[in-house]
């Protein structure tokens, strides 16, 4: 349920069937966090200690398919920034070679692995809780849904062949996808659950792309 497209708080709330906390160190030793080479929980990546938050660790994350499926060339083939450069190499106005190789990037990529693309796919793919996060995501005041949605938010949502499609930055996706789990997964521990919500659950505190 969904009041002026805020999530409802109770799709964030479920009975302590669980026991609470033992499910943490259930994880935790699942994960084999307390044998992994001797180290101790204060020595992981973005734990209390941890004066780097992480950053040594990072990953950089890719997107992986074709160029007529993944969003970073889709957008540079549809961009006026490409039809501009084709059409002044075409009347000489610019060297042929910076067509050439843009072309050559979006044509030659065998391995079909592309950096620093952002992410489309089918609105309908979420479940309702996710739905709801991003519709309070895309608010212009989170606290004020009459105000309507943000002024660039046809950045994120489009639509074609008549199907409406998400368009993401990576960093939003992981939080989006935490919420499409929480609401499609049944069943889930409390605390993994109440965690989850709270980490979704929309906020000032915490804005929409804030680390993009």
């Amino acid at each position: 349920m969904t009041v002026g497209g805020l999530a409802s708080d109770s799709l964030c709330k479920k009975s302590d069937r669980d026991g609470g906390v033992p499910w943490l160190r259930r994880i935790m030793e699942t994960l084999d966090v307390y044998g992994l080479f001797g180290v101790k929980i204060d020595a992981l990546p973005f734990a209390l200690f941890d004066t780097t938050s992480g950053s040594e660790t990072e990953l950089q994350a890719v997107v992986a398919g074709e160029k007529s499926d993944v969003d970073l060339p889709i957008t540079i083939e549809r961009s006026n920034y490409f039809a501009n450069i084709v059409r002044r190499a075409t009347t000489g106005d610019t060297t042929k070679k910076v067509v050439t190789n843009l072309e050559s990037f979006l044509n030659t990529n065998t391995e079909k692995i592309w950096e620093h693309s952002w992410v489309r796919f089918p609105r309908n793919l979420l479940s309702p809780f996710a739905q709801d996060i991003l519709k309070c995501d895309l608010l212009a005041d989170k606290e004020d849904p009459v105000a309507g949605p943000r002024t660039d938010v046809h950045a994120f949502l489009f639509s074609t062949g008549g199907e409406e499609f998400v368009r993401l930055p990576i960093s939003y996706l992981v939080k989006l996808c935490l919420a499409d789990i929480l609401g499609s997964q049944k069943d889930v521990p409390s605390l993994i659950y109440d965690t989850g919500c709270g980490l979704t659950r929309p906020s000032k505190a915490l804005p929409f792309f804030e680390y993009c």
